[in-house]
Parts: C-alpha cells; sequence; structure tokens
C-alpha cells in the first residue's frame, strides 16, 4: 500500500493542477459559481496530497537526491533555485486556501 502513494501522489498533483487552470479559465469567463466549486475541489485534493505524502514520508523516510556529475559547487548553485520554487510553490497553495476560503 505504501509503495502506490508516490504515484497517487503524482496523479492528486496532476488533478489539483488541472482543477486549477479550469478554475482560471472559468473565472475569467465570468462564471463565479463555478470557479469557487473548483477551486474548492482543488484545496480538497491538495489536502489529501498532503495527507497521503506525510503519511508515505512518515513510513518510508526521504530519498536522498542523486547528486552524481555535480560538483560541491554546481550543488551549492542550485540550492537558491529549488529553495525559490518550493517557497512559490509554498506560497501558492497558501494562496489558494485563502482564496478557497474567501479571505
Amino acid at each position: 500500500m505504501i509503495e502506490m502513494l508516490p504515484h497517487l501522489n503524482a496523479t492528486l498533483n496532476a488533478v489539483a493542477t488541472v482543477l486549477l487552470v479550469v478554475g482560471l479559465l472559468l473565472i475569467k469567463r465570468g462564471d463565479e459559481r463555478l470557479h469557487k466549486a473548483t477551486m474548492v475541489s482543488a484545496f480538497a485534493v491538495s489536502a489529501v496530497f498532503l495527507v497521503c505524502y506525510l503519511i508515505h514520508k512518515a513510513f518510508k523516510g526521504t530519498t536522498e537526491v542523486s547528486t552524481r556529475g555535480l560538483s560541491d559547487g554546481g550543488i551549492r548553485l542550485l540550492r537558491p533555485f529549488d529553495f525559490a520554487f518550493h517557497a512559490r510553490h509554498g506560497g501558492a497553495r497558501a494562496g489558494d486556501l485563502g482564496h478557497g476560503l474567501g479571505i
């Protein structure tokens, strides 16, 4: 069961992404009611993803990222991009939460 969680997580992320894009198209079209329902659905799917992700990490632990072929300087060079990506991703999810709750 735990071994299938990464696949489930990928599927949940894909579904959330599709819902976010659909929500964007709906609000651009002016359909606020369907937009709100789609955003709440995207939030719910993201919440399920988070639970599954935390369960997987609790049972399987973290995975070491291969740095084969990268020097220490190369790794240091990539770190700010990695941080920026994760900070932006977390900020976007927090924004989704506030928007879905009408904040």
